[in-house]
């Protein structure tokens, strides 16, 4: 229950003499109880009142309010810059929030909008774009943009992160996934957990009934490793919100990061094993369009194993499908979210994503990518 900040500018200073000015700050639950289990990775990024800040969720088991809450502190002294409570936890059964999306609106390099989902499955949007600090709050006077839960109204929790991006005809595109892997009774849960793809157009989303359903239609197994195909059902941003995916496996869940990388949401999802002589479970590597949810229109697996991407020759022929595009593989151990690494010369239009396992091992997982799509673009100093 605790974040701290080190000065690392001069590596040469290393040494424990030099302890007292390396360290910079701590924060922790002795400052404030609403701070739990600090899972939550910190997103450092400047401000718009002009300081740097450190944007993060609270993480979980806080023995204060039990609320999930954002947190911004000052980067370079700790001090809490302002405190955005969501109202949602109770102290018997406390909330509390994931890792955040800061978003820069307005492309000048500060804070705008920061999203993040909680236990209870809420996904909460806050307004950091007025340069007093003081007028940042939680968007829809204090409501969630969208509540997550499934299809007989269970909230399903939100642990990881969210990736955000514009959405073509405006507003945000905010996709996450559902599930827990935190407490021993987390094992056993077979609750139903989903994929989600919410627009943000600057109103509350109601509830699933207004978005598109994707579903996982086949599998099959093609030189030893199990593929599935997904549906494409197009959707109408005139009526729709957005799309969800409920994942069909009994127990299978989203615990480690989604990427948003070249149109394509890729997330590896969980499907945990009580076996003790087990590795722990299993996981498929899904990748969907991030736009509607469904099946991308292009291989994206090395489905033959020849070394090269062919929408031909790596689509894959199902029972009951037909010969589609795949979007999932399964992985025999659970997986990481995945380090992608782009293809040189005459291979720069592929990717390797690496992917550490419960093994102990790791997994090389050859897919179609986009050439230079990995290459910065332009860096800025915030301190």
């Amino acid at each position: 229950r605790g974040l701290f900040a080190l000065d690392v500018t001069d590596p040469a200073g290393f040494t424990e003499a030099n302890a007292s000015t390396i360290a910079l700050w701590e924060f922790t639950s002795s400052n404030d109880a609403d701070l739990g289990l600090t899972y939550s990775q910190p997103a450092i990024i400047k401000l718009n009142d002009g300081s740097a800040g450190v944007i993060v969720g609270n993480g979980y088991n806080n023995t204060g309010t039990g609320h999930a809450v954002l947190f911004i502190l000052n980067a370079q002294t700790g001090a809490v810059i302002r405190k955005l409570d969501t109202g949602v936890g109770t102290v018997g059964t406390p909330n509390g929030l994931s890792t955040p999306a800061v978003i820069d609106v307005d492309g000048n390099g500060t804070a705008d909008l920061a999203y993040a989902g909680d236990l209870r499955g809420n996904v909460w949007k806050f307004d950091l774009q007025t340069t007093g600090a003081g007028s940042w709050t939680i968007a829809f006077s204090g409501a969630p943009l969208y509540t997550a839960v499934d299809s007989g109204g269970v909230p399903q929790p939100i642990t990881t992160g969210i990736e955000v991006s514009r959405h073509p005809q405006g507003g945000f595109m905010v996709l996450f996934g559902t599930g827990q892997y935190i407490e021993a009774a987390d094992v056993t849960s077979s609750s139903t957990q989903s994929l989600y793809g919410i627009r943000d157009n600057g109103a509350v989303v109601a509830n699933r009934t207004v978005l598109t359903e994707q579903t996982v239609i086949d599998t099959a197994s093609v030189l030893g490793r199990v593929y599935r195909a997904v549906s494409a059902n197009a959707v109408n941003w005139a009526s729709s919100s957005g799309w969800y995916l409920d994942l069909p496996t009994s127990g299978e869940r989203v615990v480690v990061d989604p990427i948003l990388r070249n149109g394509r949401l890729i997330v590896p999802t969980t499907v945990p094993s009580t076996d003790p002589c087990a590795v722990g479970g299993y996981s498929w590597l899904m990748e969907l369009d991030y736009l509607g949810g469904g099946r991308l229109n292009k291989a994206a697996f090395d489905v033959n194993a020849d070394g090269s991407i062919n929408d031909a020759t790596d689509a894959v022929t199902f029972a009951t499908a037909g010969s589609l595009q795949a979007s999932g593989a399964r992985l025999d151990a659970i997986a990481s979210s995945p380090s992608v690494v782009r293809g040189f010369g005459d291979d720069a239009s592929l990717e390797n994503k690496y992917l550490n396992q419960s093994t102990g091992g790791i997994e090389r997982v050859l897919e179609s990518g986009q050439p230079l799509s990995n290459r910065r673009s332009s860096w800025r100093q915030i301190l």
